[in-house]
């Protein structure tokens, strides 16, 4: 115990306990605690005099008890909250998933009693003693992770790794400035105008839209922004279908002529048997853009229908790039795999090449890991198609922390964004970014949902598009007016036209 503070954890409970004893009598603890509370001094409030309804106590023997206690269940609850608040979280926008409140988080399952939740005690939520109270903590609780972006982070065996994250979302790290906010709409209004541009000029073919799962392009801008500003100057994207063709037309950056020529039935290769056409959504892409004025290149492979097939391949491009690089190949080359939910946990290439990751002889330094979850697999319930409580519980093989993103807040994914590259960045793992989303035209374009999930749907009709629900948002909070909003749509629909 060479920390000026104790331990985080559930440690802060015998820790408070001790803490309280010594006060009453130090010769009833052992000499080596003995020892360090001498070291330490005077940390108020833990087991001190409390302070109830702005009363302070009389802070006898009872009293340092009694607010011991309450410290100690305080600290109970954190860890609770830090380990099932994902939970509680509001990650479904359709709202059809009732998470309700989990014994684990409720403050009477601490040993908390109403009075207790105005009693004012020290809490250790960082290496800093914080004066608060039971509510006031609940209250942060609740606000860090039972909102619409939640996580899962303390599976991690290393405490290094997990107590960055804890950090991080307790600190409010990724909090989004007003260009970024206008960044994250104007990338929205792109999704949405290409969407309708090729719905409308392209009505019978299948491109598996962004519709529904919009908030998935700003936060992919944003891992490349992040990732740049740290040394990438190559992303290899192992693809999925789910929002494929607005994909490469923006993150991507393939000539939208291209695009438009093979939807139109005259694709780039020859008339030449000696060369296999396939669908559109199959089509990879490589190329270059600028990313805050540096270069980067970007390349995506093509694949085929068994999507997950396409990862492990992915990933043995990354690591030969960055084998070909040398010793800086890691901090310069970046795997960014997209999947979608029920791929991810349903295909047993998925766990193979999770398992192979952190292998000497296959390590890229970790990947960052998007999952597009439709909540649906073609037409079957996520009930019904895996054992596991998310579609992101295979990460948990390597031990890689998931952020979890309600994808109707854009904010939220934004957010996510700017927590996995540093993280990423920092500790050279795999983290995974599950963005909660829905389907709103079905399975594709020519598909009728309303048969096979008329409950599901029912609440798609009802609901605001994410451009919609954002615009009104940032126009509340007068971060964009109504003529930039127009402005921007205006814009994407001449670049289009």
């Amino acid at each position: 115990m060479n920390d000026r503070f104790p331990p985080l954890g559930s440690d802060q409970a015998y820790f408070a306990a001790m803490l309280a004893r010594y006060r009453q009598d130090p010769g009833a603890v052992d000499r080596g605690w003995r020892a360090y509370f001498e070291g330490i001094g005077e940390l108020p409030g833990i087991a001190g005099a409390a302070a109830v309804n702005g009363q302070p106590g009389p802070g006898d023997g009872k009293d340092a008890q009694e607010t011991a206690r309450i410290a100690a269940g305080v600290a109970s609850l954190i860890q609770a909250w830090r380990t099932r608040g994902h939970l509680a979280a509001d990650w479904d926008p359709l709202g059809l998933s009732s998470t309700g409140t989990h014994p684990d988080l409720k403050p009477k399952t601490h040993g908390l009693r109403p009075p207790d939740m105005d009693v004012a005690v020290t809490v250790f939520r960082t290496q800093v003693p914080e004066e608060t109270t039971p509510a006031d903590v609940l209250d942060e609780l609740r606000a860090t992770y039972a909102g619409t972006l939640s996580a899962e982070f303390m599976h991690l065996d290393d405490p290094e790794p997990r107590i960055w994250m804890q950090d991080a979302l307790e600190t409010g790290f990724g909090a989004l400035t007003a260009a970024r906010r206008r960044a994250a709409l104007d990338r929205i209004i792109h999704v949405d105008a290409f969407e309708n541009f090729m719905q409308i000029r392209f009505p019978g073919a299948k491109r598996f839209g962004m519709e529904g799962s919009e908030s998935q392009l700003p936060l992919v801008e944003r891992l490349l922004e992040c990732a740049v500003a740290d040394g990438v100057d190559e992303v290899i994207v192992g693809p999925m279908h789910r929002g494929r063709t607005t994909f490469m037309a923006s993150f991507m950056a393939k000539p939208l002529a291209a695009i438009f020529s093979e939807f139109a039935g005259q694709p780039w290769y020859p008339d030449d048997p000696r060369i296999a056409g396939d669908v559109t959504y199959h089509m990879g892409h490589g190329g270059e853009r600028s990313v805050d004025g540096k270069t980067v290149r970007l390349w995506m492979a093509s694949h085929p229908s068994h999507v997950e097939a396409i990862i492990p391949v992915s990933q043995g491009v990354v690591r030969a790039r960055q084998t070909l690089r040398g010793a800086e190949g890691a901090r310069h080359t970046l795997g960014l795999m997209m999947h979608t939910d029920a791929g991810f946990a349903g295909q047993g290439v998925s766990y193979e090449a999770l398992q192979l990751s952190r292998l000497a002889g296959y390590s890229t330094g970790g990947s960052i890991h998007v999952i597009a979850n439709n909540q649906v697999g073609f037409t079957t319930r996520p009930e019904d198609a895996r054992s596991s409580s998310w579609c992101s519980d295979p990460a948990k093989l390597i031990q890689a922390p998931v952020l979890r993103v309600n994808a109707d807040d854009p904010d939220a994914a934004v957010r996510a964004a700017d927590i996995a590259v540093a993280f990423n960045r920092k500790f050279g793992r795999d983290i995974l970014i599950d963005l909660v989303c829905y389907r709103r035209r079905g399975h594709n374009e020519l598909d009728e949902p309303r048969f096979t999930q008329p409950e599901a749907y029912s609440a798609v009709d009802a609901l605001e598009t994410v451009r919609e629900m954002y615009t009104r948002r940032l126009i509340e909070a007068g971060v964009v007016t109504r003529h930039d909003v127009d402005t921007m749509a205006a814009a994407h629909r001449a670049r289009f036209d």
